[in-house]
């Protein structure tokens, strides 16, 4: 029979440290070996090393999107091309009345607009309470009668229908009003919507948002240097 080890030797003990250390550094090589292959594999199939570099984050855009879904907050500044919101100021409309508001494009860059959504609110004179007309209710709660609205190009005059729209065709939040074709302004364009309430008794307060892109150009950059 061998002798038995003893484990409270430190000589032992040194030996099953050591053991343990090289086990750990052997772990971490493995790692870094199936790191390295999967790299290469990588690189043969076209990707570039994941880093968190412009230069990575570019390379990886130019293979995987067209070049108008790019983020725009990443390389040229002539490129920027961002989602972008303009929401009309809220609009309060007393029986029998008509209300203009306008919105500026600012200089920075156009803007594309694509969608547009709204948010109707129903006020009560007395108490000045405001209740939010669901469009998805299908009852008479969740219509706006006699409320219509009209949108131009304050700075062309260009109009976009030929008579008020019911407010009850368009523009429901979970289903936006597209155009059939996107619409550009220019930087520092006006923007005007004008809300008709032809109802007797009814008060509304009107918000209009239109969803869409700003796309700055070379000339939008040479604007910005006054």
């Amino acid at each position: 029979m061998p002798n038995k080890i003893d484990l409270r030797h430190p000589l032992v003990r040194r030996l099953h440290a050591l053991q343990v250390k090289n086990a750990r550094h052997a772990a971490g090589l493995k790692k870094m070996e199936e790191q390295i292959t999967n790299e290469a594999i990588r690189r043969e199939q076209g990707y570039e090393p994941t880093g968190n570099s412009v230069e990575n984050m570019e390379r990886q855009f130019e293979k995987s999107l067209p070049k108008w879904l790019r983020p725009g907050n990443v390389g040229e500044i002539n490129d920027v091309f961002w989602p972008f919101f303009f929401t009309f100021d809220q609009v309060i409309l007393p029986p029998q009345s008509s209300v203009s508001s306008v919105l500026t494009v600012t200089k920075e860059a156009g803007f594309i607009w694509i969608n547009m959504i709204k948010s109707i609110f129903s006020k009560d004179p007395e108490t000045m309470y405001l209740t939010w007309i669901n469009p998805d209710d299908e009852t008479a709660a969740g219509k706006t009668p006699g409320l219509k609205w009209s949108l131009r190009d304050a700075n062309s005059t260009r109009q976009f229908s030929n008579i008020p729209i019911d407010m009850d065709h368009v523009a429901l939040p979970r289903f936006p009003t597209t155009h059939p074709k996107p619409q550009y302004f220019m930087p520092n364009a006006n923007v005007e919507i004008t809300y008709f309430n032809t109802h007797a008794t009814n008060y509304y307060v009107a918000f209009m948002t239109l969803q869409g892109y700003r796309i700055r150009q070379p000339e939008d950059l040479l604007s910005l240097v006054d």
